[in-house]
């Protein structure tokens, strides 16, 4: 009998979610998308609180539901411990977001009847599902330790408010990456050093120079830069020539590096890809919860 109760609880909440899905695609089925700065994040380690003295919210099964766009998941049953602390041990990845983000979790209680209640009545009566609260979760908030679950309909007060914590990583899809042909001179530890003619490949947040042009039998690997690691990137004259300034901050040593092209086209190119390496891992590790410190790159390997 326990076996089948169990059953139809896990059913009610299995239809919620179908019925969150379908809405979700009614939405979003029409909205363009415009992606920038992407990455996929997953989230882990969820857990959550709720008020075990309040009668409402005193059910023995829990279960919570996160949408983004036309993406919904449902954890696993969860039941509080004497606490009120609930464990989801689920892990649910939201591909391709952008840095507006916008995660929704609903928290919901499932009050089933009584067993003897399923005898009576040949199994009529379901259980019900009943909304404990929400919470949105955005660049704003990604990194606070709990986060307030409000109901939208009956607003609770700070003594019985429930609350929901996560972790969450982070996979960045880096920018598009530039290759090209630069003169470069590398500044290690104030150390000067001599311009010389380079192959440029930069991706994923690296930028690599090379001799000659990198095959797959000869790569002639010179220096490997950590764009990541990149505090500062600006335009600069240097005897009367307009170059790209790089300042790099490793652990061990500060390099300063000169970038000189061929033309103002390329020159504004290489540029703006910097920049745009610099405030993308700026932006995204503000989110990575192994991140915590600003001299850090992002912990997550990234994706090719």
């Amino acid at each position: 009998m326990k076996n089948r109760e169990n059953q139809r609880i896990r059913f009610v909440a299995r239809k919620k979610l179908d019925d969150i899905r379908e809405s979700l695609n009614v939405k979003f089925q029409n909205e363009p998308k415009n992606y920038f700065f992407q990455a996929n994040l997953t989230l882990t380690n969820t857990t959550s609180f709720v008020q075990l003295r309040n009668s409402f919210l005193c059910n023995k099964h829990y279960v919570c539901i996160f949408t983004h766009d036309c993406t919904a998941y449902i954890t696993k049953l969860g039941v509080p411990d004497r606490d009120g602390i609930l464990n989801f041990d689920d892990q649910f990845q939201f591909k391709i977001v952008d840095s507006n983000f916008d995660i929704q979790a609903t928290l919901y209680s499932i009050r089933s009847p009584k067993t003897f209640a399923y005898i009576c009545s040949c199994f009529k009566k379901k259980p019900s599902m009943k909304m404990v609260g929400e919470v949105h979760i955005t660049m704003k908030n990604v990194r606070r330790n709990k986060l307030i679950l409000q109901h939208p309909d009956f607003p609770t007060d700070a003594e019985n408010n429930c609350w929901l914590s996560t972790k969450i990583e982070v996979k960045p899809k880096w920018p598009p990456g530039m290759k090209g042909k630069l003169k470069i001179a590398i500044i290690k530890n104030k150390i000067p050093g001599n311009f010389n003619l380079r192959w440029c490949i930069m991706e994923n947040g690296y930028f690599k120079c090379y001799k000659y042009v990198p095959s797959k039998y000869s790569k002639s690997l010179v220096d490997e830069l950590n764009l990541r690691k990149c505090t500062k990137a600006k335009k600069v004259y240097r005897s009367n020539k307009k170059m790209i300034k790089l300042e790099i901050v490793m652990s061990v040593c500060k390099k300063t590096v000169f970038l000189e092209t061929d033309n103002d086209l390329e020159f504004n190119a290489w540029l703006k890809k910097i920049k745009n390496v610099m405030d993308f891992n700026k932006l995204w590790k503000k989110v990575d919860a192994d991140v915590n410190r600003d001299d850090l790159e992002l912990s997550i390997i990234p994706e090719e």
